[in-house]
């Protein structure tokens, strides 16, 4: 953890955020370095690992599909879901119900089309209500609404006064005083 020092005057104030303005790129050129040496070890191992993912999804693809045709010898329990061999534990996981697109053809905007249009389904869109804080805020700057009435219904104007330090450089190179 940092020492907190404490800021007495504007030259202390100045070689404070000079400080940090040399510590962010030099932050910033390690964090560079570090993202280069984690891209150069995925690249050098891709050649390894995207081929046993592939092969690892096409022996699951096979091996699920005799499973299914095959669940009363592989499972003794018919309640059974999961089974032992010498390296592993296999099973068939059902996973609970959903409701999903048919395809591309049906995009979230045509099913909710198609819902409104139907007297049984319309009760199955949903109806979403949110506070239009955007509008609220010009309405307070341009003084149609007041505080008063943000407060009458719970709301504030609210902002925050942030500090911010950014070097004055545009690559790698050293903030230097």
């Amino acid at each position: 953890m940092a020492k907190e020092i404490k800021i007495k005057t504007t030259n202390e104030f100045i070689d404070t955020v000079d400080t940090i303005a040399q510590k962010s790129v030099q932050l910033t050129q390690l964090e560079a370095t570090r993202d280069r040496e984690i891209q150069d070890v995925q690249e050098r191992h891709k050649g390894g690992i995207e081929p046993l993912k592939k092969e690892i999804k096409a022996l699951t693809s096979t091996a699920k599909i005799y499973a299914e045709d095959h669940r009363t010898e592989l499972f003794h329990d018919a309640s059974a879901k999961r089974a032992k061999t010498g390296l592993c534990t296999y099973g068939l996981i059902v996973n609970p119900p959903a409701i999903k697109n048919r395809g591309k053809a049906f995009p979230d905007e045509r099913c909710i089309d198609l819902l409104k249009q139907n007297r049984r389904l319309v009760r199955f869109v949903r109806t979403r209500e949110e506070i239009d804080r955007e509008a609220l805020l010009a309405a307070y700057s341009d003084g149609e609404i007041t505080a008063e009435d943000l407060a009458d219904v719970g709301l504030k104007r609210d902002q925050d006064i942030r500090f911010d330090v950014k070097p004055l450089v545009d690559s790698g190179d050293k903030a230097t005083a």
